[in-house]
């Protein structure tokens, strides 16, 4: 089995940076919820976690998806204290909807930050 050409996620000093996660197959609210769910588990690996969050790129197929989507998943997955956000519009292959990177501070002996 040969190596992976990108990695999930870097630790560099206390940061965490993500890949670009993508969450198909499904709808766009479908997809969202699955990279929130998959961000989870990559920062946990890494040892961040969501709540020490701090900065997020999102790039969407269609900016309106933003209001109809994302913003709900969001609420859920920040209630508190949500990170900074960049949201663009990019073209996608058919069926993607959406892709997301996350930037986190790793945790200092199970702790936030």
């Amino acid at each position: 089995m040969s190596e992976p050409i990108v990695s999930d996620y870097k630790k560099v000093g206390e940061f965490v940076f993500t890949s670009g996660i993508t969450g198909e197959p499904g709808d766009p609210e479908t997809q969202i919820r699955n990279i929130m769910n998959i961000a989870k588990e990559r920062l946990a690996k890494a040892g961040a976690s969501i709540e020490t969050v701090f900065k997020v790129n999102v790039f969407l197929s269609d900016i309106t998806l933003r209001e109809k989507y994302l913003n709900a998943e969001w609420r859920k997955t920040f209630p508190r204290n949500p990170p900074l956000r960049t949201t663009v519009q990019v073209g996608f292959a058919e069926g993607i909807y959406a892709e997301i990177e996350f930037v986190a501070l790793a945790r200092a002996n199970g702790q936030p930050g």
